[in-house]
């Protein structure tokens, strides 16, 4: 069979159904010729079949169910202190997680040296306070005193 056949057949297959041809419809056009599908390629597409009736990855990790993971718009952008994944996709027990306080640190001084951070966790404040002292320091080189101010957002 030639590749035009499968092509005719991967669009015929997608016609059928209103929509435009997908890598399935020429995977399947590809079965249905029994053309030039390698050894391996064949057994990838026998996994997938399978992992598909099983509802599972031929990765081997479980196929993400929405409805697994409502999401909290609330949540939107908070990530687990356990994972690091977004808290609205984390399977780690969240119940008692609070939120860490933001704050938004800026530091200027009278030679108009000025340095921002507008999202930083409470326990980052002291850190951060001290890395806009040594940028002040690197970066402008006065000697005037630093002027840092924290907002809790």
């Amino acid at each position: 069979m030639s590749q035009d056949k499968i092509v005719d057949d991967a669009i015929e297959i997608a016609a059928k159904e209103g929509r435009a041809p997908e890598q399935s419809d020429f995977m399947t056009a590809a079965v249905l010729n029994q053309s030039s599908m390698t050894d391996q390629e064949r057994a990838w597409l026998q996994a997938d079949l399978r992992a598909a009736e099983l509802g599972t990855s031929t990765e081997g990790y479980p196929v993400y169910d929405e409805d697994d993971y409502p999401e909290d718009e609330e949540r939107y952008g908070e990530t687990c202190p356990d994972c690091g994944n977004d808290l609205n996709y984390c399977t780690c027990s969240t119940e008692d997680y609070v939120p860490e306080k933001e704050f938004s640190v800026v530091a200027d001084c009278p030679e108009q040296w000025v340095d921002f951070d507008l999202n930083v966790p409470e326990s980052k404040v002291e850190e951060t306070k001290q890395r806009f002292l040594d940028n002040h320091k690197a970066q402008c080189g006065c000697q005037a005193e630093v002027n840092i101010s924290v907002t809790a957002r």
